[in-house]
């Protein structure tokens, strides 16, 4: 049974013997069910960690990373996630954190900052007992022993009550200059979704892991995605937000169709392009990505086939992807539309005009970027794999573009092999 050596956000140093196979079907501690129950009963398990040391006084920060190590090393099951879907094509997501390297753990929190104990603002002013008024709330961060409360209250199958013993399982310790336990269970029990969705996101900005991104593509479309380790957390503040979203919705494919056709003349005619020439078309369906996989806004191909009469045809094609626009609405708000599909479209062309002058810096400094951010991201390691995936992608596209020049060779020997005008 392996060792795992591993520096806690608080500075400690620590060997946790992760066991093989030791997944657990309930979230039983000491006749108790809690939510991440499994770990804590690993970790509190005799000889788990060297040198010996009291789990229930770690922080949450200390004990969400040694959570982190149990399920790189597969002691603990992962939990399912629901509803993940690729935001590019839909397809359903699953992530496995055995597939991260327990080693990356030994010094990626050594330099942790701590957490800022400074007020946190709220989203809206908040009422308090006789006319007062809060608009920043103060907590704190706290023990695995003190979140023991939260931790009960999120196992049950009921949703849980906000009371003084919750709060203080949170670590608030005041709304404004209120401070008195009861008045706080009160306020923040009637308190609107933002506002408790602010408290949330709080407690996890003092308690979470320090943040590691890992890599997750998606096996449909390619599409890279990003997953903070270890998840899930206690909370998920997102989904404790039911106010109803108020923003425009974005324009229908007919209508982006129609705005692109409508905008797209002048473009061409800037860049001294026919459109003729260089068609422009939406794709409504699943959009293309880079080689980071990060989904485009538009791309431009040079496309070469061979007709049924063995002509070469040769065609140049701008394409502008309607769901990537349409994420980024919803994503991030509303944004100029029109302004956006001219700088795709007039970034398209420009790729078509370094095509045809046989040399495109454009495409080469897109790359590099690309690479760049994976490392920056990821590492190395994950960088050799998009390497490789790169140049296997250029490969396939060699081969579409010069497939029928090789065809007209092989026929043109083969014809003259049959006459007799050339021997082998």
């Amino acid at each position: 049974m392996r060792r795992h050596r591993v520096r806690l956000p608080s500075g400690l140093d620590v060997r946790v013997r992760a066991p093989e196979g030791a997944l657990r079907d309930d979230d039983v501690v000491d006749g108790t069910r809690l939510r991440f129950g499994r770990a804590l009963a690993i970790l509190l398990e005799p000889g788990t960690i060297e040198p010996a040391l009291d789990v229930l006084s770690l922080s949450m920060r200390d004990f969400h990373v040694l959570r982190d190590l149990l399920l790189r090393t597969g002691a603990i099951a992962p939990e399912p996630e629901d509803g993940a879907h690729c935001r590019n094509c839909d397809a359903p997501l699953a992530f496995d954190p055995r597939e991260l390297d327990p080693v990356e753990l030994e010094t990626a929190h050594a330099a942790a900052p701590s957490p800022a104990l400074d007020p946190a603002p709220l989203p809206s002013p908040v009422r308090l007992p006789r006319g007062g008024i809060a608009n920043e709330i103060s907590m704190r961060p706290v023990t695995v022993a003190e979140a023991r409360p939260l931790l009960e209250a999120l196992a049950r199958d009921t949703p849980y009550r906000v009371t003084p013993r919750l709060l203080d399982a949170m670590g608030v310790r005041a709304l404004g200059t209120l401070d008195r336990p009861v008045l706080l269970a009160r306020v923040l029990g009637r308190a609107s979704d933002a506002v408790w969705a602010a408290v949330e996101r709080r407690y996890l900005e003092l308690n979470a892991a320090p943040p590691i991104v890992a890599p997750l593509a998606c096996p449909s479309c390619g599409t890279l995605h990003e997953v903070v380790v270890p998840t899930p957390d206690e909370l998920d503040p997102d989904a404790t937000r039911t106010e109803r979203d108020t923003r425009a919705p974005f324009l229908s494919e007919d209508d982006f169709e129609a705005l692109v056709e409508r905008i797209a003349p002048a473009i061409y005619e800037a860049r001294g392009v026919r459109i003729e020439a260089v068609p422009p078309r939406v794709e409504p369906g699943v959009p293309a990505t880079d080689i980071a996989g990060e989904p485009l806004l538009g791309s431009y191909e040079p496309r070469q086939e061979v007709d049924a009469a063995g002509y070469t045809q040769l065609e140049f094609v701008v394409t502008l992807y309607y769901r990537t626009f349409r994420r980024v609405w919803e994503d991030e708000g509303p944004y100029d539309v029109e302004a956006e599909i001219r700088e795709t479209l007039d970034h398209e062309l420009e790729h078509h005009l370094h095509h045809l002058a046989g040399h495109d810096p454009m495409d080469a400094a897109e790359r590099a970027e690309a690479r760049q951010e994976i490392r920056a991201l990821y590492g190395d390691r994950r960088l050799a794999k998009l390497a490789a995936r790169e140049a296997a992608r250029d490969l396939r596209q060699f081969v579409r573009v010069t497939w029928p020049f090789f065809a007209l060779i092989a026929l043109v020997l083969g014809v003259a092999a049959t006459f007799g005008w050339i021997r082998w």
